[in-house]
């Protein structure tokens, strides 16, 4: 049943509900989205249309998914001169079309085409869909915050004057310097702190998080699993 969905080139369609379904997808691959109806029925209609268009990617589908289990909105009343002016929100029943026509079905075809061999078009199918990390575990009963406020207290530099092995200083976060500069500036920065513990077990996730911190696509098994996997909402 997935194989029919896929087709050609995306037929002919008007700028407007090309642009329309483009400003729609784009919005998407963004956290909590808010995307007008006209704008998510032509991506909605794109992507019937046609399974080359508008991957799938990891933010679209979590975004969809966010917004399909939302509760209604009631309707906002008019007011004045605004009516009609803007385009109205999406339900979120707009949502879960949208999920399951570009999320659900591109899975399914993907995963035909990778059990048939057809690799190319899954690879076509996963292009721009990167899985996305796991956050490190972390304990829930406040051990991480001392351990960490404990590793900065101990990285700090003391001073002979403080019995809590802090210096005072100046209230913007700098510390007195314990001889004066030629420049007679009577204080220097404070140096970044080299922290160990729970920073230590969050730094692949703060890797993770920088622009084109892994610039080789993850292999197409992996990318496959991680979409079906993050399926978790039935339209």
């Amino acid at each position: 049943a997935a194989r029919c969905r896929i087709r050609g080139a995306m037929p002919s369609a008007s700028p407007d509900s090309l642009a329309a379904a483009q400003r729609a997808y784009d919005l998407l691959n963004t956290d909590f989205p808010q995307v007008d109806a006209p704008s998510l029925a032509a991506l909605r209609d794109a992507l019937s249309a046609s399974t080359s268009h508008f991957p799938p990617t990891a933010a679209l589908v979590a975004s969809l998914e966010w917004a399909a289990t939302q509760p209604p909105r009631p309707p906002a009343a008019p007011q004045g001169e605004l009516v009609g002016l803007c385009p109205l929100p999406a339900p979120p029943s707009s949502y879960a079309e949208v999920y399951a026509v570009g999320c659900v079905e591109r899975a399914a075809a993907a995963v035909a085409a990778y059990a048939e061999g057809r690799l190319a078009v899954a690879e076509q199918t996963l292009r721009r869909y990167a899985p996305r990390r796991a956050e490190p575990a972390c304990a829930d009963d406040g051990s991480d915050v001392e351990a960490a406020a404990a590793a900065i207290a101990a990285s700090a530099v003391g001073g002979e004057d403080d019995q809590s092995g802090v210096q005072s200083g100046p209230a913007d976060g700098e510390v007195w310097a314990a001889d004066p500069d030629d420049d007679d500036v009577p204080y220097e920065p404070l140096q970044p702190l080299q922290t160990a513990g729970p920073d230590a077990a969050c730094a692949p996730l703060l890797l993770a998080s920088r622009p084109h911190a892994d610039l080789a696509p993850a292999p197409l098994q992996a990318r496959l699993e991680g979409l079906v996997g993050s399926l978790g909402y039935a339209p």
